[in-house]
């Protein structure tokens, strides 16, 4: 015959048992403040390293006159490009580490009011992408704006600064020309590159 006994569980066990339950239901219920995925103060994955190489407004060569944005992977490629742009030596790029943004930003009238590229940022992205992050001013949104050649020292752009050198439109122009800005960056990353443009 079995003992009853043996299985009775003492009231004071059966006490502690609830009080833990009660406890361990709590953990982590009560906030400072309230929990909000939106509320971060980077919404931007880490920062990835991006460099600017090199910045003009006159390419070398009769370079297409619409603005454009070419991804370059191959070493051989991209030596094409820059010489199409310019005639300086470059450093040493490693393709095997990252790879080179080419920003064209197109033929402009100096008269006519355009967009000027202000500030880069690069991101690690979703599966395997980096977003480079383009914020685009009006530069002749202001009469009395000009443009002056500023850039980040920092190499590992949470956010850097890069402004054409070109002249800036102003209310009286009395010369008309033509500049077109271009940029080459080169951002340490292979992944697959998503460009975010940010305009005015």
């Amino acid at each position: 015959m079995i003992n009853s006994a043996a299985f009775k569980i003492p009231v004071f066990q059966i006490f502690s048992i609830l009080v833990s339950l009660i406890m361990l239901q709590g953990c982590g219920g009560a906030r400072d403040e309230p929990f909000d995925p939106g509320s971060s103060t980077s919404s931007r994955g880490p920062a990835v390293t991006m460099t600017r190489l090199i910045s003009g407004d006159d390419p070398l060569t009769a370079v297409k006159k619409e603005g454009r944005i070419i991804k370059i992977r191959e070493e051989g490629i991209f030596e094409t490009y820059w010489r199409e742009y310019t005639t300086e030596i470059h450093e040493t790029i490693d393709f095997a580490a990252g790879q080179i943004l080419l920003v064209d930003l197109g033929e402009k009238n100096t008269c006519d009011r355009k967009l000027t590229l202000k500030q880069y940022s690069a991101y690690e992205g979703s599966v395997n992408s980096v977003i480079v992050v383009l914020d685009y001013t009006d530069s002749g949104a202001s009469s009395n704006s000009s443009s002056t050649s500023s850039e980040s020292s920092s190499s590992v752009s949470s956010s850097s600064s890069d402004s054409s050198s070109s002249s800036s439109s102003n209310s009286s122009c009395s010369a008309v020309g033509t500049t077109h800005p271009f940029y080459f960056y080169y951002i340490k990353s292979r992944d697959e590159i998503i460009v975010e443009e940010n305009v005015p």
